[in-house]
């Protein structure tokens, strides 16, 4: 079994994209990782390295002819350290609220985003970091029945 390359000896681990915010990337990372099964984490601090998960262009000239099986060569570790099933967009509330040429750029990320991820049947989570929860945003959450 040892002639095998570790991905196929391990059990699947899903990967999950973490764009924004990176002094958060850490502590979530961690608490990704103590989850059974562990998940991997793909952090990017700013949404200008989003390319990185972006479709590559098919080579034609690398097939051979031969029956590829199953699974091509490499899925396994592309699903497992390049292509997320997640996207979490971090944004801070500040961003979110108040001036609008800030909120411009939230919207114009997301699209950028939204793109490179449309047709990888990648799902997209937005998540609003707070500081605290006092004003707008606890009245939301209170509205809401969160708290």
């Amino acid at each position: 079994m040892e002639e095998y390359p570790e991905v196929l000896r391990t059990p699947p681990v899903a990967l999950v994209s973490l764009v924004g915010c990176p002094d958060l990337h850490p502590t979530i990372t961690a608490h990704l990782h103590s989850e059974q099964p562990p998940i991997n984490a793909l952090a990017l601090p700013d949404f200008s390295k989003i390319s990185v998960i972006a479709k590559t262009p098919k080579d034609k000239s690398s097939d051979s002819g031969q029956p590829g099986g199953i699974l091509k060569k490499n899925w396994l570790l592309k699903h497992r350290t390049r292509v997320p099933a997640v996207v979490a967009a971090l944004f801070s509330s500040d961003h979110v609220s108040g001036d609008p040429a800030q909120w411009a750029k939230v919207c114009a990320d997301l699209d950028n985003l939204k793109a490179v991820i449309r047709g990888r049947n990648i799902k997209l989570v937005l998540v609003v970091v707070a500081q605290s929860t006092k004003g707008r945003l606890a009245h939301f959450l209170y509205s809401a029945g969160y708290i």
